[in-house]
């Protein structure tokens, strides 16, 4: 019986892992992590490290760039930024807000 109670506990603790990975990001940033809600469900940018991401970094990750605007947490976008970047991450903030308000 205790074989069969481990098994079911770990598919349980499985099942649950695969529902938060397909619908959250977990996003880790100089201050801790953060969770945001995806925008579709999937696997892709599951969990990523944005606190050396630059512009470039964010063009790469436009549907995590896209979640963080639409969670209304766009902070962790210029936080993660060098300054010589945050121009540049705040024009691609503003095209992400735009297409959010329309």
């Amino acid at each position: 019986m205790q074989r069969i109670s481990t098994f079911l506990f770990g598919v349980a603790v499985g099942g649950a892992l695969v529902f938060f990975g397909q619908r959250y990001h977990v996003v880790r940033t100089e201050k801790g992590f953060e969770t945001v809600p995806k925008l579709s469900s999937g696997f892709n940018d599951t969990y990523v490290d944005v606190r050396k991401f630059q512009a470039a970094d964010w063009e790469k990750h436009k549907e995590l760039a896209a979640a963080i605007v639409h969670a209304k947490k766009d902070y962790l976008l210029t936080d993660s930024a060098s300054d010589q970047t945050r121009q540049g991450i705040g024009r691609f903030v503003d095209q992400l807000q735009s297409l959010r308000s329309s």
